[in-house]
């Protein structure tokens, strides 16, 4: 489960674990954004989650990536899985969806 907040912070949980809310465990904080982050959408067959927030920009992120700011760690990563940043919007970016079938998003 990934959620996306007005922290400007995108979250991934694992369902059925941990004592929180539902049994969800915090596993990983992505970081980059810096305003609200308004969406996310994954792309299953790259292992890619988008993002996209008020500060005008769409990110693209390793959906398991192994650590974060929030001191997660199971890894060797250490840019929260961030790959690449569009930033070829003027004003907000409200939400993104993404294929099923293909390595596109809208």
């Amino acid at each position: 489960l990934f959620t996306a907040s007005r922290d400007a912070t995108i979250k991934r949980w694992q369902i059925g674990a941990g004592d929180g809310l539902g049994g969800a465990k915090l596993e990983m904080s992505f970081e980059g954004h810096v305003d609200w982050v308004n969406d996310v959408a994954v792309l299953e067959k790259e292992n890619t989650l988008v993002s996209c927030s008020n500060d005008r920009t769409v990110r693209l992120w390793r959906a398991n990536a192994s650590k974060g700011r929030d001191g997660t760690d199971a890894g060797e990563v250490d840019d929260y899985g961030l790959i690449s940043t569009l930033y070829e919007h003027s004003d907000y970016v409200m939400c993104v969806s993404a294929a099923r079938e293909a390595k596109t998003f809208v």
